[in-house]
């Protein structure tokens, strides 16, 4: 997640087998099917790894603004306010053109979304275009350590995950974060605490929140980046999701 000045509130979590990460405040994980993810200290282990990282935004004197290119980012109010309308019964819009992979991906988060009475998010092209943008970065920088770096130049919440083989990326990623759930208590944004323990699955209920995009990438050695992206970014300081 991002504060309004842009920097990026970067949490680390590592997991048996995979890592994620989600964008600071609003401003912005490594698990197989063979482990559990465990959103705590990282701990050394021969089987894959998955790392989770979230983000957060800051507010700011002008409506906050979000580009097409973005774990889990908080973001500052603005001074003007925005409506949000919150369906009853949310639904995953059909989408076509997706694989298995990514269609799990999106319809975990929105179940996770009508769980809470948030309208269900539509897959974006140019949001997954940017994500992928991001994920091949982190595959060529970063190659097999799984460290998970925020964009710096995207005001869109981002959500990163990483995982050490090439089981269903997008619907682990997703179901990652949305795991999350557990941890957060419906308090308000801050970016500190425990934050980066339900900074994912917060952006990912974030009422405002409309688009999504994913992506992956190889890093050429059995693991694999995952990167989404929202749009209007979410995790904002001082607000909680149905507020936001």
């Amino acid at each position: 997640m991002q504060f309004s000045t842009r920097s990026a509130l970067a949490a680390l979590l590592m997991a048996t087998d995979a890592l994620a990460c989600g964008k600071g405040y609003h401003h912005r994980t490594k698990p197989t099917t063979l482990s559990t993810i465990v959103i705590a200290t990282p701990v050394p282990s021969s089987t894959p790894v998955a790392t989770i990282l979230p983000t957060v935004v800051e507010p700011s004197s002008s409506p906050a603004s979000s580009s097409s290119s973005s774990s889990s980012v908080v973001v500052e109010p603005s001074t003007t306010s925005s409506s949000t309308s919150a369906a009853s019964t949310p639904t995953t819009p059909a989408t076509s053109g997706l694989t298995t992979d990514e269609q799990a991906a999106l319809d975990s988060q929105n179940s996770a979304r009508a769980d809470v009475g948030a309208t269900a998010l539509t897959w974006d092209a140019g949001l997954a275009s940017d994500a992928l943008e991001w994920a091949q970065h982190l595959a060529s920088t970063a190659g097999s350590s799984g460290s998970l770096t925020h964009s710096t130049t995207t005001s869109d919440g981002e959500n990163l995950y990483w995982q050490s083989n090439s089981d269903s990326p997008y619907a682990n990623a997703a179901n990652a974060w949305v795991g999350e759930k557990d941890l957060y208590n419906g308090e308000a944004i801050t970016g500190s605490g425990n934050f980066e323990e339900y900074g994912h699955y917060t952006q990912i209920i974030w009422a405002s929140t409309s688009k999504i995009g994913m992506a992956v990438a190889s890093d050429g050695s059995g693991g694999y980046y995952v990167v989404a992206r929202y749009n209007p970014a979410g995790n904002v300081i001082g607000e909680t999701p149905s507020s936001g």
